[in-house]
């Protein structure tokens, strides 16, 4: 009879090699999540003029080590009285019409803002609030709640008639008056500020996020687990 012995691994020697196996996966996904998140950052300043940092950092990942895969998002946590980076970020990456303002809100829900190129817009690119209730004051805009702000025939709008300050309206028609290319006089000069319309805007896509992810993961993944093998067993894939 021939003699024959059978041996194993030494006690949990597989077990620590499933451990490393995972843990070396999961660094691999973190790192190469970093990477791409780094990408995005620049992608999204390129797509966007003047992003404030709470935009360019709008990508965030989940790491699940269990079942070892990423989830890349967008953050949805809206600032104080604000609207959060997934929101005012979606319609650049889907071309969808935008949400409605809430200056908006007082030309009857009905009508939309597009500022002119060239006007001044904040960090946020919206029309700076004291910008808003003037012009709403002098459009004569403000509903029963605010029509205490509209602009009368007192001390402030006989200053405003001898400076020639302010904003109005040159309507589309006459049968729509709120409709048309609000003005901004100055003087004796007048330049387009904002057009109004009933037409909700679209936004163009200019954020191509699917794209990003999709065509940079492979390389980072790649890269970065040969970096954990290395790492964790000395060897290279």
């Amino acid at each position: 009879m021939t003699p024959q012995m059978t041996v194993t691994l030494p006690p949990n020697f597989a077990k620590n090699i499933l451990r490393n196996e995972k843990a070396a996966c999961a660094e691999a996904l973190t790192q190469a999540a970093f990477h791409l998140r780094a990408t995005m950052k620049k992608e999204i300043k390129d797509s966007i003029k003047n992003p404030i940092p709470r935009t360019e950092n709008a990508q965030l990942f989940k790491v699940d080590q269990k079942a070892l895969t990423v989830d890349f998002f967008l953050n949805d946590n809206a600032a104080k009285r604000g609207v959060s980076p997934a929101k005012y970020l979606s319609p650049l990456i889907y071309g969808t019409a935008r949400a409605s303002k809430a200056m908006e809100g007082y030309f009857g829900g009905k009508y939309f803002l597009i500022p002119s190129p060239k006007t001044q817009l904040d960090a946020f690119g919206n029309i700076p609030g004291r910008q808003v209730t003037r012009m709403l004051s002098d459009l004569k805009a403000f509903g029963e709640v605010g029509s205490t702000m509209n602009a009368k025939g007192g001390k402030r709008g006989v200053k405003k008639q001898k400076k020639k300050d302010g904003y109005f309206i040159i309507p589309q028609s006459q049968r729509n008056p709120k409709v048309g290319v609000v003005m901004y006089r100055q003087g004796n000069t007048a330049a387009p500020f904002a057009v109004v319309t009933p037409k909700r805007p679209k936004y163009k896509k200019t954020l191509d996020w699917f794209y990003v992810v999709e065509s940079k993961w492979p390389r980072y993944i790649d890269e970065e687990i040969e970096k954990a093998w290395q790492k964790y067993f000395g060897v290279r894939l």
